[in-house]
């Protein structure tokens, strides 16, 4: 299990899923997302952490597909890990329900055709005055047609998932543009955001024009409030703009 130790952040940043949610939610849940990235607790561990884990390990680069035998085993391991406090059983719970949406979808969450890598590291991309932490799973590359696609898998039991998917398909095309791939082509039809908990795949291509507008209008307006997002517990003392 990966531990991060994060400090108070002076240059607005978000993390993917949030910034994901952000322009979908409420004013009060919008203050709540940046006070928690701007004053982040010592110690965040990933919350889907083993459902993660049993996907990575069970789904074989070099076929670009899942092997029942390995995925079986990683639900087994989730299924008899003990958890005694209530939030451990709950997360065990959600877990082990995404671990097996995984495994209902896995004949048909195959890799596109091509080399097959998983993306270690995350990339901080300054979007609009605003580091946005951003990582996808997998990248598929297919050197005959000098293009490359994006692979995500999105663990969150939000009720705006639906168009938190759109906005995050957004923020791989503003990936996609790093550097590195300035040589490759982008295949929208075969980059997507797999959304465990719907058990949906949703494309690039699909998405329409006004989610970065969304996603623009949001970083905008972070810029704006993150001055005035104070490290007080009580989230109601807020000295901004529609404070």
């Amino acid at each position: 299990m990966i531990v991060h130790t994060l400090e108070t952040a002076k240059k607005p940043r978000i993390s993917f899923n949030m910034l994901c949610e952000y322009p979908h939610v409420s004013p009060a849940a919008k203050k709540r997302i940046l006070h928690n990235q701007k004053f982040p607790k010592c110690f965040q561990v990933s919350y889907y952490q083993p459902a993660l884990t049993a996907l990575l390990r069970s789904l074989d680069l070099a076929t670009g597909k899942f092997n029942p035998d390995i995925l079986a085993a990683e639900i087994l391991r989730i299924t008899t890990k003990e958890a005694k406090k209530p939030r451990q059983v709950a997360r065990k719970a959600n877990n082990l329900l995404a671990a097996e949406n995984i495994a209902i979808m896995s004949s048909s969450l195959a890799l596109p055709a091509g080399q097959n890598s998983r993306i270690q590291q995350k990339a901080i991309l300054d979007i609009e005055g605003v580091d946005v932490s951003v990582r996808p799973e997998f990248i598929t590359q297919n050197q005959q047609l000098n293009g490359f696609s994006l692979t995500k898998f999105r663990f969150s039991k939000s009720p705006v998932s639906a168009d938190a998917v759109e906005t995050g398909l957004i923020l791989l095309l503003e990936y996609a543009k790093e550097a590195r791939f300035n040589r490759s082509i982008l295949d929208f039809e075969q980059t997507r955001i797999v959304d465990v908990f719907s058990q949906t795949v949703i494309q690039a291509h699909t998405v329409g024009r006004h989610r970065l507008l969304e996603v623009k209008k949001s970083l905008g307006e972070i810029v704006n409030l993150w001055p005035f997002i104070k490290s007080e517990t009580d989230l109601d003392i807020y000295d901004g703009p529609g404070g």
